[in-house]
């Protein structure tokens, strides 16, 4: 499969502050400040294990609030809050402050990278959904659909899965990959840890979601490229999205789309899908272009993860106090590719997800990296990493 370089044309993020943009050089100036206490605070979690334990402990509020004189403007709060709202799906307050630390935003002189610790940089050629129909293709005669999982059992030299038509299959082990809520729904009535049970209850994920709109052209590419992007300041609460882009799907034919973004208590938000990308694009005024033109009678669709029972939300969420309590949980590895940290007591019974990844939370990287450490658990050897 081929990857789309989003990155490699010009392309600029631009923010909004009182429904105008913020300048490059005004953007940078506004955000060294508090860039630069998160980076030192940074620095110091490296080398100060205590340091982290207490970031971990306030929330992004917390923080905000500690370092408000860092805050030359209302609008530089509120874009940093937007941040944890489209990484982690949370309010401020309910985000521990070392995402602050993960999303890190960049300034270097005249220009600021508002996420300067996440980077979407490729996507799928023909998009995600194309790498579903090609496992699907590939894996057709060990897929059977239909038949949720609903218990675990133990049973001689492996465990017994039960599922929700009532058919048994006995097996050795068994790799459970499937979001963070739906785990809660498998009874596991085998001996489990308690740190699991513990984390199993309390992992969830973020509330945020996407609303996908055709367009007649893509003429917000004259003010931010293909890889750009926008970023909303000037509310808070119910209905405020946080930021857009282009979301056309490169290879796939079609129009142009546009992703309005939300997180948080936005996604609460009772509007029409059409109610709302119309409330968005005139927010937006002139400086993506006349967005009403361009979207007014297009298609609309509103993703409502949070609402699909298969999902129940959208992508991993750390409250304060999260990482420090569970990190131990996480997948992580060396340059080699071989684990050098995992879940305790890896057993019969093997976990595995995005949710579950240390180097890439939310991201399909940290589904395909921790399911590709689960089978070297099973096979007791390495297995070689396939790039794209």
């Amino acid at each position: 499969m081929g990857l789309v370089d989003r990155k490699t044309d010009i392309h600029r993020s631009i923010v909004l502050a009182n429904g105008r943009a913020v300048s490059d050089a005004a953007l940078a100036e506004a955000l060294r400040p508090i860039a630069a206490q998160i980076g030192r605070d940074a620095d110091r979690i490296d080398g100060d294990p205590t340091a982290l334990v207490a970031l971990d402990a306030i929330s992004v509020a917390d923080y905000l609030d500690r370092h408000a004189a860092l805050l030359p403007q209302p609008w530089v709060r509120r874009l940093l809050e937007a941040t944890g709202r489209t990484e982690y799906g949370a309010e401020p307050d309910a985000t521990s402050a070392l995402s602050l630390i993960f999303n890190l935003p960049t300034v270097d002189g005249e220009r600021a990278d508002v996420l300067g610790g996440s980077d979407e940089r490729y996507m799928i050629d023909g998009g995600s959904g194309a790498l579903i129909d090609v496992l699907a293709t590939r894996y057709a005669a060990y897929i059977e659909t239909g038949r949720p999982l609903r218990r675990i059992e133990p049973a001689t030299g492996g465990v017994r899965l039960v599922f929700a038509d009532a058919a048994a299959v006995r097996s050795d082990s068994v790799i459970v990959a499937v979001p963070a809520p739906v785990t809660r729904r498998i009874d596991f009535a085998i001996p489990l840890p308690a740190a699991w049970r513990d984390f199993i209850g309390a992992m969830e994920l973020g509330r945020n979601e996407k609303i996908l709109v055709a367009a007649t052209d893509s003429r917000w590419q004259e003010a931010i490229g293909a890889g750009g992007d926008v970023w909303q300041t000037g509310g808070v609460g119910r209905g405020n999205w946080a930021s857009g882009w282009d979301g056309s799907v490169r290879g796939a034919g079609g129009p142009p789309v546009w992703t309005w973004y939300l997180g948080g208590d936005a996604v609460a938000d009772p509007a029409t899908a059409r109610a709302l990308a119309a409330r968005y694009a005139a927010e937006t005024g002139d400086v993506l272009g006349d967005m009403v033109a361009a979207c007014g009678d297009a298609p609309v669709r509103r993703t409502a993860w949070h609402r699909d029972p298969w999902i129940g939300g959208a992508y991993g969420s750390s409250p304060p106090g999260y990482l420090t309590r569970f990190g131990r949980m996480l997948w992580m590895e060396g340059e080699d590719g071989v684990a050098i940290a995992s879940a305790p007591a890896l057993g019969r019974v093997i976990f595995a997800g995005e949710h579950l990844s240390d180097a890439s939370p939310g991201y399909m990287n940290g589904g395909a990296q921790t399911g590709r450490l689960a089978a070297q658990a099973i096979l007791g050897r390495a297995v070689p990493i396939v790039s794209a």
